[in-house]
């Protein structure tokens, strides 16, 4: 017995030099081998799956600051024709950018482990004020969710999500500082 069954590897050398040649070594890993492998590929696909719903979050921050730029263009074209350097016009819309990302990445993060810490209660709470019907344990045999938070795959998260808005952020910003202040406030 293991205080950590994923160390079985770790061990298994050991028992197999102690009771010599003709031992054969039998894990649990052995035995769920494809039951692990299926776990290793659904891990990864969910993974896919967040990285193109953030993606798609990250779209739509970048349509929104596309506006931005051209509702302001009058104001950009004043501004440039101020003195104001590109690098500026671009800072200015990159921290607007990143900032919609970053408070949207923390609230999701807060939100999402909210979910995983407290999801009994919540399907407890959505089974009553349904009426019962959502979850019946005894046709699905599964009497509580479980829910494990993993800090890497949080962190994972996290890293993607702001990364990517940050990112995405770069394109409308560098429209902005490079916008032609004379063809900005030609129709003004």
């Amino acid at each position: 017995m293991l205080d950590d069954p994923d160390d079985v590897e770790a061990i298994v050398p050991a028992i197999l030099q102690a009771a010599g040649p003709m031992t054969l070594a039998w894990t649990w890993k052995d035995s769920s081998g494809a039951f692990l492998s299926a776990l290793t590929v659904e891990d990864n696909v969910m993974f896919v799956i967040l990285s193109v719903l953030v993606l798609i979050a990250s779209m739509n921050i970048i349509s929104g600051l596309i506006m931005l730029v051209k509702n302001k263009g009058r104001d950009i074209g004043i501004l440039r024709t101020m003195g104001l350097t590109e690098g500026a016009v671009l800072r200015v819309f990159f921290l607007c950018g990143a900032s919609i990302g970053t408070i949207g990445t923390i609230l999701g993060v807060l939100l999402g482990c909210a979910f995983a810490i407290w999801i009994d209660p919540i399907f407890a709470a959505v089974n009553y004020l349904s009426g019962g019907g959502v979850w019946d344990p005894s046709i699905r045999g599964i009497y509580r969710l479980p829910a494990k938070l993993e800090w890497g795959d949080v962190l994972s998260a996290v890293s993607l999500s702001l990364f990517l808005s940050w990112v995405v952020t770069l394109f409308p910003a560098r429209r902005a500082a490079r916008m032609n202040p004379v063809e900005a406030l030609r129709y003004e």
